[in-house]
């Protein structure tokens, strides 16, 4: 592996990069595919850590399958825990083009606003990928084949998101990237970081000024974080 780190200390240190101090927040909702066509949907530090407990507010979250024609399908799961694998799984497979999505509202915490936006790229054929955003989904991202490596571009309710961290992740779950979207949103990963096999990418936007009430509690601010997966 190219490079390694420490996923725990990493992803403490990106929360708190983000302004939000919270130790469950290390953990993430996350989207890939099994082996045998069914989605999966799971909370860890990373793609690899699919054992860790998942939060109900997670765990009852909606998936939905966004077809190449932009439609939206729920997709149902069922809860499965195993010694390898604590989450959702599909009941039945699902289609190799187009992406799944979820949004889920964690709560509040440290005063914050916390939801969590999941995306999964389907598919290994790059030139099916899908080229426009989904409508009603405000943290999002537009994956992209180059000609060495990879480009996303990160959409905020529709337009590009600028100075957003930016984390690419192997399916080993060791950290193989970093960058910063510039002002059109976009930010780019080499072929010397992208690996074969799935890649997860995690990206942080945190509204401090974003005062608000959410279940009778009032919050100062909104963090949100999304989590994208593909396959190379």
């Amino acid at each position: 592996m190219r490079r390694r780190s420490s996923l725990i200390g990493r992803a403490f240190l990106f929360l708190a990069c983000m302004a939000v101090a919270a130790p469950a927040m290390a953990h993430f909702p996350w989207l890939a595919v099994d082996e045998d066509g069914h989605a999966l949907y799971f909370f860890g530090e990373h793609i690899a850590d699919r054992a860790y407990h998942m939060p109900e507010k997670i765990k009852a979250a909606k998936v939905q399958l966004i077809d190449r024609e932009g439609k939206k399908h729920d997709v149902a799961f069922k809860s499965v825990e195993s010694e390898k694998y604590v989450g959702n799984r599909s009941a039945e497979k699902v289609a190799d083009a187009g992406s799944l999505h979820s949004v889920a509202v964690y709560g509040i915490y440290a005063g914050t606003k916390l939801t969590y936006y999941t995306q999964h790229v389907l598919g290994k054929d790059s030139a099916a990928w899908p080229t426009k955003p989904v409508a009603d989904v405000d943290l999002q991202g537009i994956l992209k084949k180059t000609d060495d490596g990879v480009s996303l571009q990160v959409l905020w309710k529709g337009k590009p998101l600028a100075s957003a961290k930016v984390q690419l992740f192997c399916d080993e779950g060791h950290e193989e990237g970093s960058a910063t979207t510039n002002p059109d949103g976009i930010v780019k990963f080499t072929s010397k970081e992208v690996e074969a096999g799935l890649n997860g990418l995690l990206v942080g936007y945190v509204d401090k000024e974003s005062p608000g009430e959410l279940d009778g509690k009032k919050y100062t601010g909104e963090s949100h974080y999304l989590t994208i997966t593909f396959v190379e």
